[in-house]
């Protein structure tokens, strides 16, 4: 097991969110996200970008199978990019192993008010995630990984947030606000994303160069 780091709020209690953290400082926040219903009609989003993330969803993957990845069923955050130099509405998605992806630019842009109401009291919008793709029937048919996020339209899901909040100080509704320590993946030995070895070292962040092959270790950095 990793060892557990110390653990900052997003904002405090009730208060807007000021400040959106970096992926380095992604770890070590706790978040107080509303998780979002799956829509009665099984829509979902793409997330783009997935391309650059595929070492952090093969960890949250949990290995690959011949039918895809072992472990596909996530939460996702999202969390604002106000800093990003090609996008300033970019809104990245987060697993429990990192960042995996973005919306889409016109995905951001339609979802931002949804985002910003849940922003201003203190709050960040989650929803069920899917990975895609990601077999491995040898003979190097491996297949690239995906992700999917399960959320109505916007107007659908901010009518949603919306009478959840209204109703979250009921006893009958208990877990409409999740507040807890977002996981993450704790750093060791796990299957190699390149193939190339056996195992590769996660260091809670990223993949190293240190391999191992039955039980011999040796470098081999991932080419950037």
């Amino acid at each position: 097991m990793g060892r557990k780091s110390k653990q900052r709020r997003l904002s405090e209690p009730g208060q807007p969110i000021a400040g959106w953290p970096s992926e380095a400082d992604f770890a070590g926040v706790e978040l107080e996200a509303v998780l979002v219903d799956v829509p009665q009609d099984g829509r979902y989003l793409d997330v783009v970008g997935e391309s650059r993330c595929q070492s952090v969803l093969e960890v949250a993957a949990e290995g690959r199978s011949v039918d895809g990845a072992r472990q596909p069923d996530h939460i996702g955050v999202l969390l604002p990019e106000p800093t990003n130099v090609y996008d300033a509405n970019a809104v990245r998605v987060f697993l429990p192993a990192g960042r995996v992806g973005y919306l889409s630019r016109d995905d951001a842009v339609r979802y931002r008010a949804t985002i910003d109401e849940l922003a201003a009291r203190g709050q960040v919008l989650a929803a069920r995630a899917s990975i895609t793709g990601g077999w491995d029937r040898g003979d190097g048919d491996r297949g690239s990984f995906g992700v999917v996020l399960y959320m109505n339209d916007p107007d659908s899901l901010l009518r949603e947030i919306r009478e959840g909040s209204e109703q979250s100080t009921s006893p009958a509704q208990p877990a409409v606000v999740q507040a807890a320590a977002y996981p993450v993946v704790p750093a060791d030995w796990y299957p190699d994303p390149t193939g190339r070895h056996a195992h590769r070292y996660w260091d809670g962040a990223v993949w190293t160069g240190h391999v191992a092959d039955n039980g011999v270790s040796s470098w081999d950095p991932i080419p950037s």
